[in-house]
């Protein structure tokens, strides 16, 4: 990491941890589609309208993130909640998981679905 992109981190706001809990909640609850469909929306609402990342921030953290094995969403939203909010913001991104299970819940027993 170069002197400017530690200075442009530095610079990204912090995100309170209710902020970002209510965010990665929502999408984790409403969001549809496949972990493609997720990382676009995430990348149009936080890049474009709440600037929480820039584009390049975007672009890596997708970039490390395939990078890995597992759910690619889930991921990236770790790794912006872990950018924005540190350590503790990171569990944020646990609220993607939410869109997952909502779906396994729903094939694979019929108690679950009325979720």
């Amino acid at each position: 990491m170069t002197v400017n992109e530690t200075s442009a981190l530095d610079a990204a706001p912090k995100v309170g941890m209710r902020e970002l809990v209510v965010y990665f909640l929502r999408l984790g609850l409403m969001g549809f589609g496949g972990p493609v469909a997720l990382v676009g929306q995430m990348e149009r609402e936080l890049v474009a309208e709440r600037k929480w990342l820039t584009r390049e921030q975007m672009r890596e953290a997708v970039a490390v993130c395939q990078s890995l094995p597992g759910p690619l969403a889930i991921q990236v939203g770790i790794f912006i909640s872990y950018l924005r909010g540190g350590f503790w913001g990171a569990w944020a991104g646990v609220g993607l998981h939410l869109s997952e299970l909502r779906d396994r819940c729903r094939t694979w027993s019929p108690l679950c679905l009325s979720w």
